[in-house]
């Protein structure tokens, strides 16, 4: 074979394996811009769902809210106003009434009186006016010092809250404060409880301790918690759950909100 066979021959075959290279190149280059389609389209699945989670959890909570208010004023309005005019009528009856059945009189009018305050005691609870009137710090400083006296728990509680969440914000907050008020009580066997308050213009932060059993001696206490609750609530907030591991008895959690959930 003379040279420029050779020659073509050579060409030819150089042509074809950079064909094939160019060719190798364009796949690659379509397999991994496919790849990063199909993520793309992933990650926007994901976040679509996780919104629409979020909705889904927004929607149930306000609507748990929506009933508590609505239980709240039958109650005060309703089985309220009933119990304090039967109190009303009583007290006409017993007027007329002689004087030797005093003590069983008295007695009814003090169960009379118990549950008019329970009932507002309850109403207060699933609606906390003080909260609407004077914010978080208020309510949970009332919040305390009422569930101290009934459990005779010790409590201490500060605040350096400042820059304020908004109204619907409080109230997430004040639910979770019951929430882990009502377990401490339940299960943690505790004497003493404290919730501190602090914002400034970046963030938000609530931090829950008190001094019973905590999670490491008894692990009931974690299913106790209600933590779906609280987290539920915390994810609307778009904040975050710390549980601190602390070498003494009782537990220690921490909610903070950064600046960027709309402080």
């Amino acid at each position: 074979m003379d040279e420029a066979g050779i020659s073509g021959d050579f060409s030819g075959l150089m042509v074809g394996m950079i064909g094939m290279f160019v060719l190798t190149m364009i796949i690659i280059v379509f397999v991994l811009v496919y790849q990063r389609k199909l993520l793309r389209q992933k990650r926007q699945q994901e976040e679509t769902e996780a919104d629409y989670q979020l909705a889904l959890l927004e929607a149930n909570v306000k609507n748990q809210e929506i009933e508590r208010q609505r239980i709240a004023r039958d109650l005060h309005d309703g089985v309220g106003v009933m119990l304090s005019t039967t109190q009303l009528y009583f007290d006409q009856l017993c007027a007329d009434e002689p004087a030797e059945n005093e003590d069983t009189r008295k007695k009814i009018n003090e169960l009379l009186e118990d549950t008019i305050q329970s009932v507002r005691h309850i109403s207060a609870d699933l609606r906390p006016v003080v909260l609407d009137n004077l914010g978080l710090s208020e309510a949970l400083a009332e919040l305390t010092e009422k569930v101290g006296k009934a459990a005779r728990l010790e409590f201490e509680f500060s605040s350096e809250y400042h820059h304020k969440l908004t109204k619907d914000q409080e109230l997430l907050v004040y639910r979770v404060v019951q929430e882990l008020l009502t377990n401490t009580i339940r299960h943690a066997q505790a004497s003493a409880v404290s919730v501190e308050l602090e914002s400034d213009p970046g963030h938000f932060r609530l931090d829950y301790r008190d001094n019973g059993v905590g999670f490491h001696r008894n692990q009931s206490v974690n299913a106790g918690l209600g933590m779906k609750n609280i987290e539920s609530r915390i994810k609307i907030l778009g904040g975050k759950l710390t549980v601190h591991d602390t070498n003494e008895a009782g537990v220690f959690i921490s909610i903070t909100v950064l600046k960027g959930a709309d402080l």
